[in-house]
């Protein structure tokens, strides 16, 4: 793996820092980076470092705007929710604004899907409706970039990574509700692999039990242990192979992961400071 497509999934736990108008910054462990160390020098070969095992990644905010855009258009919008990351949990006020935005797009999001499945004489007070909550979620949105612009005023966030056209606005609308939505329900998978590694006594009774087939099986799981059908029909589906060997500490490292993601899209208990 080269940095730059490292730089494309990069390990959610690995810090990312925004220090001025010009970089980004990726800071983590040694053996979160790619073997092919020697490519990161491509970009930045002189303040590329590893000290006691952190290696920090300098890397041009342009050159890495123009690799991201010109793939897909998720990643850059991933990439853009890392720096926001970034900034949020150092300032509150931020955090909010962002807050207030994803709840707009998912207030559009749930209008749009009922205006399009309504029949066609139905269409029109949905429309109304429709348009008022889009400019409720347009009005969060540049709330958003006027809190970045005081942040990093020299960083133009609102055209290259969000985009200005209807079509691409819609698009970061769903992504916020997509991801938000998809990073919930991976949690919430990851919480039954979790509950079901510190039970393997009761679920090798569940095993033995001579159940007619697995969903049976997954019935008598979900009302003894106040589990979800969801979540006990995943645990008979993955066979276990979550419960063994280096798999179960790959679910505590999914946990730390996905938690650490799901920070920007949830309050903050303490409040971040301003």
């Amino acid at each position: 793996m080269g940095i730059l497509e490292f730089l494309e999934c990069f390990d959610p736990l690995t810090e990312i820092c925004v220090e001025d108008a010009t970089e980004v910054v990726f800071e983590g462990r040694a053996e979160d980076f790619p073997e092919e160390k020697d490519k990161a020098y491509i970009i930045v070969p002189s303040r590329t470092n590893n000290r006691d095992g952190v290696i920090r990644l300098f890397v041009s905010k342009q050159e890495y705007l123009e690799k991201k855009c010109g793939q897909n258009k998720i990643y850059v919008l991933d990439a853009l929710l890392a720096i926001l990351y970034s900034v949020m949990r150092k300032n509150s006020e931020a955090k909010q604004v962002f807050l207030t935005m994803v709840e707009k797009a998912e207030d559009y999001n749930e209008i749009l899907q009922k205006w399009e499945k309504a029949p066609e004489k139905e269409k029109e007070p949905l429309e109304r409706e429709k348009q008022g909550r889009w400019k409720a979620f347009l009005e969060e949105k540049e709330h958003l970039l006027r809190e970045m612009k005081q942040i990093e005023p020299l960083w133009d966030i609102s055209g290259q990574w969000i985009g200005y056209s209807q079509e691409e606005l819609e698009y970061f609308a769903e992504y916020l509700v997509r991801r938000k939505n998809m990073l919930l329900e991976r949690k919430h998978m990851l919480e039954a692999q979790s509950w079901a590694q510190c039970h393997e006594d009761e679920l090798c009774q569940i095993m033995k039990a001579d159940y007619p087939n697995e969903g049976i099986a997954a019935l008598a799981l979900e009302k003894q242990y106040g589990l979800d059908e969801q979540q006990a029909r995943m645990i008979f589906d993955l066979r276990f192979r979550f419960m063994f060997g280096t798999a179960r500490d790959l679910v505590e490292r999914d946990n730390m992961v996905i938690g650490r993601m799901l920070e920007i899209f949830l309050k903050d208990e303490g409040g971040a400071e301003g």
